[in-house]
């Protein structure tokens, strides 16, 4: 319930996200190759937010680093991810966005973040890795968080297809069903 993100992903169990390079191309899942992007970064951000209310690690730069006082705010930023200030206030109002919802609110009210699942796959015998973003207390529901630019059901079937949460659901629920978190 407690390993840290760098840990998990430093795992070489087979994951979804090792899913989708596999098949998207074979040659960058055996390089390893692991796409960020700021889309990424900023659902890292919203997550950490959401999960524990600051976002500790992350810096909003609020000064030119070409001038004097600038660059003494480099320098006191140093080590820790800098966020613009659009995507600060955007995290926050959805965050808050997400409390006051009828359906999310009490959803995300109560429950543990960040959920680190290791199981072996009884088919093939492969060891997998899953995270689970957010498992509610009453763990009846799997939660995974997405921020996307339209949460229109057009806009969300676009974004399923074009992440591959079609692979990312039925890796999660084995998992979970893996480590009796649900039946």
């Amino acid at each position: 319930y407690d390993m840290p993100e760098h840990e998990y992903h430093a795992h070489p169990a087979f994951s979804q996200s090792g899913a989708k390079v596999l098949l998207d191309c074979p040659a960058k899942f055996k390089a390893g190759v692991n796409k960020t992007s700021p889309a990424k970064e900023f659902g890292t951000a919203f997550h950490q937010l959401l999960f524990t209310g600051n976002l500790d690690g992350y810096a909003v730069k609020t000064l030119n680093w070409a001038t004097k006082e600038g660059k003494a705010e480099k320098a006191a930023l140093e080590g820790k991810t800098i966020i613009a200030q659009a995507d600060y206030d955007r995290a926050k109002d959805m965050a808050r966005a997400i409390d006051q919802h009828p359906v999310t609110g009490p959803l995300f009210a109560d429950g543990i973040p960040e959920i680190s699942i290791f199981w072996t796959c009884s088919d093939t015998g492969v060891e997998c890795k899953a995270r689970l973003d957010w498992l509610p207390t009453r763990q009846d529901v799997l939660v995974d968080l997405k921020s996307i630019a339209s949460g229109s059901p057009d806009g969300f079937g676009k974004a399923a297809a074009a992440y591959g949460w079609d692979i990312q659901d039925p890796v999660y629920t084995e998992a979970a069903i893996a480590a009796g978190l649900v039946d």
